[in-house]
């Protein structure tokens, strides 16, 4: 399974008339492979099942490309608590960290956009 997530990269600075405002968050011209104002990231998870009959809990294999810094935290705070074994039984449990981080980084968004609005319509 493959999931592509995209999530437009909202920076704010501090304006001239005193409120926030949103600035493009390329420091320099990007190149064409790269894009500054877009959060890309993208997801791939395998599930082969046990064969009939086998005790063992399959295989499941998952890459993250472009994962967020709080993602690999979330990431790395599963893989040190026992839970972490339900994801072989469960594989599609890993999407729940991947989209809680989506959330956020829409949610993050959302607050800086409008915060930006309110200063503007004041």
């Amino acid at each position: 399974m493959w999931l592509h997530t995209l999530c437009k990269n909202i920076t704010l600075v501090q304006g001239s008339e005193g409120g926030p405002s949103i600035q493009d968050p390329r420091h320099s011209k990007p190149s064409q492979e790269s894009d500054g104002t877009w959060l890309r990231s993208g997801v791939f998870l395998r599930w082969r099942q046990p064969a009939v009959g086998h005790d063992d809990s399959g295989e499941v294999d998952m890459i993250i490309f472009g994962p967020t810094v709080p993602l690999q935290r979330n990431f790395e705070c599963l893989i040190n608590r026992p839970e972490w074994r339900q994801a072989l039984e469960d594989p599609f449990s890993l999407l729940v960290v991947v989209m809680d981080d989506l959330h956020r980084q829409v949610d993050e968004a959302r607050a800086k956009l409008h915060e930006a609005l309110r200063s503007a319509e004041n």
